[in-house]
């Protein structure tokens, strides 16, 4: 659905932690590009430089992420 939209996607992983709420998203174009800016915009914000906590890269995904710890 994403390739429809004109997003060239690979694959994508959204993670919520302990959340207990799932929001389940219906395939509409309109959803879905929503989505997507959504996460492209997270990238954006993850690629400009935030401080890393912790170590570089997450043991799991192999990739830079922010841990939060509350």
């Amino acid at each position: 659905m994403a390739r429809r939209c004109g997003y060239p996607v690979r694959s994508a992983l959204i993670y919520y932690g302990e959340s207990e709420t799932i929001v389940e998203i219906l395939p509409t174009e309109e959803n879905i590009r929503t989505l997507l800016s959504v996460i492209n915009a997270i990238n954006r914000f993850l690629k400009v430089g935030m401080p890393r906590i912790k170590s570089g890269r997450c043991g799991v995904c192999s990739y830079r992420h922010i841990c939060l710890e509350i």
